[in-house]
């Protein structure tokens, strides 16, 4: 991560599915890959904050609009929900019997406030999770 287009050599052997800017901290950004980490990193510092690791692919990455957390899918079936400011997985959500291709978040939109989490997978389903960020 550099000015003016420059990138950082810190490339892995597979491609770059997913990327995306956090909207509670504006400077960080995560990057997803097929290497099965999900990167994020600091813009303004110009280095990688934490590496949160997928036991596959990873196909799709959201940000919480207002909290430091970050929601990804992967091909190894999970959606993460992670605090990246920690690194930490705050949960694992399972039930998909193949690789997960794409994910929509509803923030907020769950009965008491919860996001709604919708996935998308090979296995020919679609899968609806609610889940509160802040618990």
């Amino acid at each position: 991560v550099a000015e003016g287009g420059e990138e950082e050599e810190a490339q892995g052997t597979l491609s770059v599915e997913c990327v995306g800017f956090s909207h509670s901290h504006p400077r960080w950004f995560a990057s997803g890959g097929m290497d099965g980490r999900v990167c994020v990193w600091d813009s303004a510092a110009g280095q990688r904050r934490a590496v949160l690791p997928h036991g596959g692919g990873v196909t799709r990455l959201r940000w919480h609009p207002t909290l430091p957390v970050l929601y990804t899918a992967s091909t190894d079936r999970c959606v993460r929900v992670w605090a990246a400011h920690t690194g930490q997985c705050l949960a694992t959500l399972t039930g998909h019997r193949d690789m997960i291709l794409d994910m929509a978040v509803a923030f907020g939109a769950g009965e008491g406030g919860e996001d709604v989490i919708v996935t998308g997978s090979d296995d020919r389903t679609a899968k609806v999770w609610v889940v509160d960020p802040g618990a």
